[in-house]
C-alpha cells in the first residue's frame, strides 16, 4: 500500500489559508478608498510638520536687516512728528489764553481809567461850580458861605477866585477859619487855580 503525505497537503492548506485572509483583508481595505485617502493625507502632513518643527531658524540676511531698522526709524520718526505737532498744538491754546487774559487786563485798566477822569471830571465840575457860585456874592456873604467846607475845600474854592476878591473874602472870615486857610496855604503853597472853559469865553 502506497503512504499518502499528508505534510505536503497540510501545508498547502496553511499557506492557503493566509492567502486567502490576506486577500479578505486587503478586500476590506480595498472596499473604503476615501479612507484610505485621508489617512494617507494625514501620514502626510504630520510628516511635513515634523519636519519643519526639526527645521533650524535661518538667521536674517543684511537686506532684512536694514529694511527692519529702516521701519523702526519711520515709526520713531511719525512718532517724533505727531509730538512736535500736539506740543505746537498745546502752545497755540497757551498763547491765545495769554492773548485773553491781556485783553481783559486792558479793558478793566481801561475801565479804571474812565471812571477815575468820570470822577476827576465831575469834581473838577463841581468845584468850578462852587467857584463861580462863590465870586458872585460879596465878600461877606461868600465868607458865611465858605465857612462851611472844609479847609481844603475851601481853600481850593479860593484859588479858583480872583486874588483881590479872595482876599477880601478871607478877611471877613471868623478868626479861626482865616488862621485854618492860611496855615493851609503856607503847607501847600498857592498853586494855579483850577481851568474854567468859561473863562475862555469872556475873552
Amino acid at each position: 500500500m502506497r503512504r499518502i503525505n499528508w505534510k505536503g497537503p497540510a501545508l498547502a492548506l496553511g499557506l492557503g489559508g493566509c492567502s486567502v485572509a490576506w486577500a479578505q483583508e486587503n478586500q476590506k481595505g480595498s472596499a473604503d478608498p476615501e479612507r484610505a485617502v485621508a489617512e494617507a493625507e494625514d501620514d502626510a502632513r504630520s510628516e511635513r510638520i515634523e519636519s519643519v518643527d526639526e527645521a533650524p531658524e535661518q538667521p536674517m540676511t543684511v537686506a532684512e536687516l536694514l529694511d527692519a531698522k529702516e521701519r523702526e526709524l519711520s515709526r520713531r520718526e511719525a512718532e517724533l512728528e505727531q509730538a512736535h505737532l500736539d506740543l505746537e498744538e498745546a502752545r497755540k491754546a497757551v498763547d491765545a489764553k495769554l492773548a485773553k487774559l491781556e485783553r481783559q487786563i486792558a479793558a478793566i485798566d481801561e475801565n479804571k481809567s474812565s471812571r477815575a477822569k468820570a470822577l476827576e471830571d465831575e469834581k473838577l465840575a463841581r468845584l468850578l461850580q462852587l467857584i463861580r457860585t462863590a465870586e458872585k456874592m460879596k465878600p461877606e456873604a461868600a465868607a458865611v458861605y465858605l465857612d462851611k467846607f472844609q479847609a481844603q475845600t475851601a481853600a481850593e474854592i479860593l484859588h479858583g477866585m480872583k486874588l483881590r476878591k479872595a482876599a477880601e473874602v478871607i478877611s471877613n472870615m471868623s478868626a479861626s477859619k482865616a488862621a485854618t486857610l492860611s496855615r493851609w496855604f503856607l503847607r501847600n503853597g498857592h498853586p494855579a487855580p483850577p481851568y474854567d472853559p468859561k473863562q475862555d469865553d469872556k475873552l
